[in-house]
């Protein structure tokens, strides 16, 4: 599967929308249908995002991986994302003080696959962005 969530694909829509543009990455139908699965199978609907949330804590228990947020500036009402057996794939940034901005969720072989693109203080890209990608096994809010 694609990452969609990337970088140059936010660049290019920010930048769009600034220009007064509209612009949309093109996603496969294939690509699409499995995006949604994955998201009905954790109980998600369309309108999902964890846009704008402040990661405040990261913590682990037993092999669940337990990230806490802000949302006063999202879109949800959810404070909390747990990863049951989650495990962090890739992290460019420290997670704690960075925001959600996109992402991306595949379902295969029995594992969730969590692409992110976070908006990090502490990033050394003048756009301050930065990838995080978790596997799981399933995904509870609350």
């Amino acid at each position: 599967m694609k990452r969609y969530c990337s970088k140059e694909n936010y660049l290019q829509t920010a930048s769009a929308i600034e220009n007064g543009l509209e612009y949309q990455q093109p996603i496969t139908k294939e690509d699409l249908a499995a995006m949604k699965d994955a998201e009905r199978r954790v109980g998600w609907n369309e309108h999902f995002t964890l846009h704008d949330c402040k990661i405040t804590a990261v913590t682990k228990q037993g092999n669940d991986l337990i990230i806490d947020f802000d949302n006063s500036q999202g879109y949800i009402r959810y404070k909390q994302i747990v990863f049951r057996d989650g495990s962090i794939v890739e992290q460019e940034y420290p997670l704690v003080g960075s925001f959600f901005l996109n992402h991306d969720l595949y379902f295969e072989n029995g594992l969730f696959t969590f692409y992110c693109l976070i908006w990090s203080p502490e990033s050394q890209e003048p756009a301050g962005l930065g990838y995080l990608t978790f596997t799981t096994t399933g995904i509870e809010l609350s």
